[in-house]
């Protein structure tokens, strides 16, 4: 009676709880990342609780009647839950950087020396690098696939900026401006904000994007 009241707070009103805290209207990242560190600790004192129910129960877990504690699956079900909204919530950011974007492409800017970084962009990368510092104390990976989600996830976005049908025209200017932004972006990835890549692994997020910013560039020379 013991174990399956304790499975029944795990399962319901301890998992129900969780649910809430993650999917509750404006989470915050840091608040997303400190219920993967909770339920990761949690998750691995499982056994603790096991050790307690069998002391007072006088019945080892391992007996054939036990029944057996779901805690270990309750909080894993809830890190891999808040791991997703971890990359939902950091990509709706992204986009609403990239909604400030004020794309001007017919600029009649011939070189790339006397231009800067988009506002916009570096006010992304800057809210990038604060939010990945908090990251450090996530699993490796689960860092990691958010660093490469988010380099991604801007790489595809600019894509789509320059491969809109609604842009029917496109001028050097403004692929010159789309090189230096690009610049930026890799930079952000050279410098591994987070880490654990090998090489320049995340660099290769914005390969495609530098491919195409190419393209366009030869065919606006061929023109």
């Amino acid at each position: 009676m013991i174990r399956k009241s304790t499975n029944l707070l795990l399962t319901r009103t301890l998992s129900n709880c969780l649910q809430y805290a993650i999917k509750k209207k404006n989470v915050g990242l840091a608040e997303l990342v400190q219920v993967i560190i909770n339920t990761t600790h949690l998750e691995q004192s499982c056994h603790f609780l096991e050790e307690f129910i069998s002391n007072i129960t006088n019945v080892p877990p391992d007996t054939m009647n036990a029944t057996k504690l779901y805690g270990t699956s309750t909080f894993k079900d809830a890190r891999h839950a808040a791991e997703a909204e971890i990359y939902t919530s950091l990509n709706a950011k992204i986009d609403q950087f990239l909604q400030l974007a004020d794309n001007d492409w017919m600029s009649s800017a011939q070189g790339s020396g006397n231009l800067t970084t988009s506002d916009y962009l570096v006010d992304l990368i800057a809210f990038l690098r604060s939010t990945f510092s908090v990251f450090t104390n996530l699993p490796g990976k689960v860092a990691q696939t958010a660093c490469m989600s988010a380099c991604k996830h801007i790489s595809t976005s600019l894509m789509q900026l320059l491969l809109n049908p609604e842009v029917r025209q496109i001028s050097i200017g403004a692929l010159h401006q789309l090189n230096v932004d690009l610049k930026e972006c890799e930079s952000f990835a050279r410098a591994s904000p987070v880490a654990g890549f090998q090489g320049d692994t995340l660099l290769l997020a914005f390969s495609d994007l530098r491919q195409e910013r190419m393209k366009s560039e030869c065919f606006q020379t061929f023109l």
